[in-house]
């Protein structure tokens, strides 16, 4: 970025202050972290003193007394670079008052997406433990939606593992809502599963389908593996979201399948969604990028949806 940046952390922490801080996910409250090429200066509170001189290796720690005066010395009433996404209306006024702040979060976003091999090995890790819980389940000691939502947030807690969004646990006729919320439904015909935990900061989303009784639902299930086997093999031939996105409509014209409920799926790394997209306008590159693949069918009665998470170095494609 030819401008300084200025990233705050509020009272929950985003992930593009901690990407670009080098700080992890570790809350720094009531925080900022301004960048202006290789130099770094951490803006913290006297609460905060302590934990940011202990830990903050990567540049200069400033404690502000009075906020609006140290950032208006360091600021300068210059352009500065904010991430608008994760600024509250009062700290955007605030800083309006003391330099001329430019959003730039959509820029941060895109060079996150392309994801360091560390990076890569920690939403390895995120996937790998959101199986194991989610195969973990002991479905036939389990009654209700609500059922399966407690054990995966006691395997998670017990794993010691943070939840990276609230379970997804649907049964029956529930299946055909892509986004539902577990209720005391009790289990019958048919079970999706959507879920991730964190791991060392990084997130995993998984979808996974059980089937309890015999239905059409069975034949759907098979269909919706074909489709994602498909798209998976396709993505070699994809250099942006869009051209993904395309292939996908037609599979599902092809199907019979009718208009999609969804997108095929979403970037995943530090937060749950992330570039790239795949909007039929999307530009965004695949190359180097983390996503999933999560294709469904949603009928009036029951409904199906399998994702995995994938990573894609350009060339070749893996399934973490």
């Amino acid at each position: 970025m030819k401008i300084p940046i200025l990233l705050y952390s509020g009272e929950k922490t985003n992930a593009n202050f901690s990407y670009y801080s080098g700080l992890g996910m570790a809350l720094y409250d009531h925080s900022f972290i301004l960048i202006e090429g290789k130099k770094k200066i951490l803006i913290v509170s006297k609460m905060n003193e302590k934990l940011a001189v202990e830990t903050f290796k990567f540049g200069r720690v400033f404690v502000y007394l009075d906020l609006k005066k140290d950032l208006e010395k360091l600021l300068k009433k210059r352009k500065i670079g904010i991430d608008g996404r994760n600024l509250n209306v009062k700290i955007y006024e605030f800083l309006k008052k003391i330099s001329k702040p430019i959003d730039i979060s959509k820029e941060l976003s895109k060079i996150r997406a392309e994801k360091k091999e560390i990076e890569i090995e920690k939403i390895r890790g995120a996937v790998k433990e959101t199986k194991e819980i989610i195969h973990s389940i002991d479905l036939k000691k389990c009654k209700t939606e609500k059922d399966v939502e407690k054990e995966l947030l006691k395997e998670t807690l017990e794993r010691g593992l943070e939840v990276a969004f609230k379970p997804i646990v649907s049964t029956s006729k529930n299946t055909s809502f892509p986004h539902y919320v577990p209720s005391n439904v009790k289990l019958k015909d048919i079970i999706l599963i959507d879920y991730g935990v964190k791991y060392m900061g990084y997130c995993g989303d998984i979808s996974r389908c059980f089937i309890l009784g015999n239905g059409p639902w069975k034949k759907d299930y098979e269909l919706v593996k074909q489709v994602q086997l498909e798209i998976i093999d396709e993505i070699p031939n994809c250099n942006f979201g869009n051209e993904l996105a395309e292939f996908t409509a037609k599979l599902y014209k092809k199907y019979g399948l009718g208009e999609e409920k969804h997108s095929l799926g979403h970037g995943i790394g530090l937060e749950v969604h992330e570039f790239p997209s795949f909007g039929i306008k999307s530009r965004d590159e695949l190359k180097n990028s983390v996503f999933t693949v999560e294709p469904g069918i949603y009928r009036k009665n029951w409904g199906v949806r399998i994702e995995d998470c994938i990573y894609f170095d350009g060339k070749k494609v893996r399934v973490l």
